[in-house]
């Protein structure tokens, strides 16, 4: 089941548990989990882009070749890497509201209810008292303002394996390296950036077309036998 699905279930449980004529509360709360949702072209060329400096870090941090050195150094990542650099998962948690939304306990969430007067449409002075909820107001507004924040964190990230990659695109094409001399298989790579880092999970949760390897199904139970004899 997918976060998304299990997030929808858990919406209708604790709208089970609501006051009678609290639906508009969580009309507003599923809409906002749709919005999250719904992503542009600007975050997937985000993602695609972080990937490609994250897949470049990856290769020079394990490959090694007979001419080293003409390669520019690699500098280990400090504690100052940003968040969701070694697991894009910790990103996408919406400021803690999906955390929340699962552990919030019944007594917590209906003692967070509130009534709210608005005016009622025509005019003339009426008014009438609506449901509000506590959490619900903070885990709209967390959903309204995650996407922008994911966006620039994904941003850092690309940034940093920039820094610490500095010409090294270029170096790998260009220099005359030699044989490999310790390479692992392919998979260690793709388990590692695409399980292990995360990346797989963020294509799937938002079903974006960003590649992923056609054996991804084996990566959680992939064990590497390393060949030293690669070139």
């Amino acid at each position: 089941m997918s976060i998304r699905e299990e997030l929808e279930q858990r919406i209708a449980y604790l709208k089970s548990i609501s006051p009678a004529g609290a639906e508009t509360v969580f009309n507003e709360l599923m809409a906002a989990l749709q919005g999250y949702f719904t992503r542009d072209s600007e975050f997937e060329l985000q993602m695609h882009k972080t990937m490609d400096k994250v897949i470049v870090e990856e290769f020079h941090l394990n490959w090694q070749f007979e001419h080293q050195e003409l390669i520019d150094p690699w500098i280990d990542p400090k504690d100052d890497a940003p968040l969701g650099y070694e697991d894009l998962r910790e990103l996408f948690d919406a400021s803690g509201t999906f955390s929340e939304i699962a552990n919030v306990s019944d007594r917590e969430f209906k003692a967070a209810f509130y009534t709210e007067t608005q005016n009622t449409s025509g005019g003339g002075g009426n008014s009438t008292a609506v449901y509000k909820n506590r959490y619900v107001d903070k885990w709209v507004a967390n959903l309204a303002a995650a996407p922008g924040n994911e966006l620039e964190s994904l941003k850092k990230i690309m940034q940093y394996c920039a820094i610490h990659n500095y010409n090294l695109e270029e170096a790998m094409i260009f220099e005359h390296k030699g044989r490999h001399t310790n390479k692992h298989e392919i998979e260690y790579y793709a388990k590692r950036i695409f399980y292990e880092r995360g990346y797989g999970w963020v294509i799937d949760l938002f079903n974006l077309p960003n590649y992923k390897p056609s054996y991804s199904e084996i990566l959680p139970s992939w064990t590497e036998e390393v060949k030293s004899d690669d070139s």
